[in-house]
């Protein structure tokens, strides 16, 4: 009897506790929840790069010399036109006024032979064959003299000869001072004036080479940008060809080196997100080395910095390439469950639904999940006293 009532007391108790567990289930559990959303996102490609200028300009005398001025220093920030180096110039304005006093001379006999001859050039010649004629008449009566007389016995055949030489020499001389008078009237030739010209053009281009190397022996920059370095002091004697001062533009890139896999998904124009000292700009991909680097076997890559602000030489850059756009759904990592697999409770229709999660990418402090749709309410606090199917509602 005892033993029975023992049992039917332990029955009891059974009972009473399955029906207040029962009360428990029944009971809906507060939850909250979130809406999730389908978002569009970039895609990107994350590096680390270095600041450089786009170009570096090595300046250098294309005439040696004596260094004399030094405008500018080092680190100075320069505007294109300013002057930066400049040469002892006193020997090549010697050089350049010689070859200008040669010029103007060659222009004269040049104007002189276009012009032709003047009054006074024909009376001079005519003054020439005067006296010519006047040589050879006196010549010629010499001859006739000694002839007789040679004939008659009474001189030497070497007289005689000497007459005749006499006679010659006047014939030439009046003869070459007609020539000369007819063409002085005539006026000069053309190829004399095309000579003329030819002497003129030669001797101009003489004295604009002298002159350009003294206006390049003063250096001048064709560029913004800053002094990066002055390789030579005052007093110092330069080379002709060897760079004397060295300027980066004021155009800055950012210089990543990019493997072989990643290089096939950018090209010149693929956007770009640069962080420098936790501050974030634009930029854009402006080049790309087709030939990798021997030491790392990467491809060295340029990247504009579309922002008025500097940066020093060398600094460090946070880069990311966007090279397309991921569409997906994105939840906090905390609210992501996990019992050996990854899985969120939803709310549907006043109870909790179990889904299992694929996470396939992890951006910041949030996930790029598989498995959810938009618009799906997870449940984020208030899951560890649910399951499966528990009826939920949100506080």
């Amino acid at each position: 009897m005892r033993k029975f009532l023992f049992l039917l007391s332990f029955i009891l108790l059974l009972s009473g506790c399955s029906g207040e567990k029962s009360a428990v289930s029944d009971h809906a559990a507060l939850v909250e929840t979130v809406a999730v959303k389908l978002e569009r996102t970039d895609t990107c490609l994350s590096y680390v790069g270095i600041i450089n200028s786009d170009s570096l300009k090595k300046y250098s005398f294309k005439t040696g010399g004596i260094l004399k001025s030094i405008y500018v220093q080092p680190g100075q920030s320069i505007s294109e036109g300013d002057i930066l180096l400049e040469l002892d110039k006193s020997d090549l304005k010697l050089q350049s006024d010689a070859a200008k006093n040669q010029s103007d001379a060659a222009y004269s006999q040049y104007e002189k032979a276009v012009a032709g001859a003047q009054d006074e050039d024909i009376n001079a010649a005519k003054i020439d064959v005067e006296k010519a004629q006047a040589a050879y008449d006196y010549a010629l009566l010499a001859f006739d003299d000694a002839k007789v007389l040679f004939e008659e016995g009474a001189v030497s055949e070497s007289s005689f000869k000497e007459a005749e030489l006499g006679l010659n020499i006047a014939q030439k001389e009046l003869d070459q001072s007609k020539e000369v008078l007819s063409k002085t009237i005539a006026g000069t030739r053309a190829e004399d004036i095309a000579s003329a010209k030819s002497q003129y053009e030669l001797s101009y281009k003489n004295y604009e080479a002298s002159l350009k190397l003294y206006d390049e022996a003063t250096l001048i920059s064709d560029v913004n940008g800053y002094v990066a370095d002055i390789l030579y002091k005052e007093g110092e004697l330069l080379p002709a060809g060897y760079p004397a001062i060295l300027i980066q533009s004021e155009n800055q890139v950012v210089t990543v080196g990019l493997t072989q896999e990643d290089v096939e998904k950018v090209s010149v124009g693929t956007m770009a997100r640069i962080t420098v000292n936790n501050e974030a700009y634009s930029g854009k991909v402006t080049s790309i080395n087709l030939t990798p680097d021997e030491a790392t076997m990467t491809f060295t890559t340029e990247i504009s910095t579309e922002t008025d602000k500097k940066f020093y030489i060398g600094s460090i850059a946070e880069v990311e390439l966007i090279t397309g756009e991921t569409e997906g759904i994105y939840l906090e990592i905390p609210y992501i469950l996990n019992d050996g697999e990854n899985y969120v409770y939803i709310l549907e229709d006043g109870k909790s639904i179990r889904k299992n999660i694929e996470v396939l990418e992890i951006v910041d402090d949030k996930a790029l999940v598989k498995g959810l749709s938009d618009n799906d309410e997870v449940i984020i606090t208030g899951a560890d006293n649910i399951k499966d199917g528990s009826p939920v509602m949100t506080k």
